[in-house]
């Protein structure tokens, strides 16, 4: 019997438990495809909220994947959800122009606080803007990368590098503002 658990546990942002942690058995070489609401018996009546899910694989390693759905067109992307390290990483794409956006969400899964920095650069390499961050431990955010970085010139595209200190996980989506269509954004990690 090669079956896995998978527990997971639903946080604010602010680090605290909003859910009763859950395990979900998972055959050997077997899917389970479920979503949040499910998972933690969210209602739909309740509003949706910024937070994250934490998930461990028991018995064995476990693939994660996240699928952002936008209900209204049907757009959707998928992205592997990988365990929290320290270390630099490359966003190899953000664009913040009129009709585009891009989402990054950074989640510190640990209890003890972690500092990074996220540094913009133009395609051909030149620094746009670069900025400190802490998040404490086991808070996360989610915001559009002019959120993270205020000082980004209007109709910007270019590259995101991060460093960490501490470990981090990362997420990040590309999307137009009809909704039409949304992509994931995959993660390098880089030596610097």
């Amino acid at each position: 019997d090669r079956t896995r658990v998978l527990a997971a546990g639903l946080g604010s942002t602010s680090g605290a438990s909003v859910a009763p942690d859950v395990s979900l058995n998972v055959p050997g070489f077997g899917i389970a495809t479920r979503t949040v609401e499910s998972v933690f018996g969210i209602a739909a009546s309740v509003p949706a909220g910024v937070g994250w899910v934490e998930v461990e694989g028991i018995g064995g390693p476990m693939l994660v994947t996240a699928l952002a759905v936008n209900p209204l067109s049907g757009a959707a992307a998928a992205s592997t959800l990988l365990p929290g390290a320290r270390g630099t990483w490359l966003m190899p794409f953000f664009v913040e122009n009129a009709g585009y956006w891009t989402g990054l969400a950074i989640l510190n899964p640990t209890d003890s606080g972690a500092s990074l920095e996220l540094s913009a650069y133009h395609p051909a390499g030149a620094l746009i803007a670069s900025v400190p961050l802490t998040l404490g431990g086991r808070q996360g955010q989610t915001r559009l990368v002019s959120q993270w970085i205020p000082s980004l010139p209007a109709e910007t595209t270019g590259y995101i590098v991060i460093s960490s200190a501490g470990n981090i996980s990362l997420l990040a989506y590309f999307g137009t503002d009809d909704g039409a269509s949304v992509a994931a954004i995959p993660f390098s990690s880089i030596r610097r």
